[in-house]
């Protein structure tokens, strides 16, 4: 699993609750302190992005969790919090 101390974006849209997390994406890493995980709201993205540790994110989400295992190039949708994630290679 991805070390839940490095970072991850998260959008703004997610951070304020104006809209939920619907989409995960797991992009390679830019550098040492950065997982390569979005967690988005998948309504087009606005706003810049918040940096949190994947501990805040799995703390928040606990459900994203089984995702972080997953490897670079892939993203996961759902409909609607709660919702069981759908696995694509690449974005959706």
């Amino acid at each position: 699993m991805t070390s839940e101390r490095l970072a991850a974006l998260v959008c703004a849209h997610v951070v304020d609750g104006s809209a939920p997390l619907r989409m995960v994406v797991h992009d390679a890493p830019i550098d040492p302190s950065d997982s390569g995980w979005q967690f988005l709201c998948g309504e087009g993205e606005t706003e810049p992005p918040s940096v949190w540790m994947l501990s805040e994110v799995i703390e928040q989400f606990p459900d994203v969790r089984v995702l972080l295992d997953q490897p670079v190039g892939r993203s996961f949708v759902r409909e609607r919090e709660g919702a069981e994630w759908i696995a694509y290679e690449g974005e959706p």
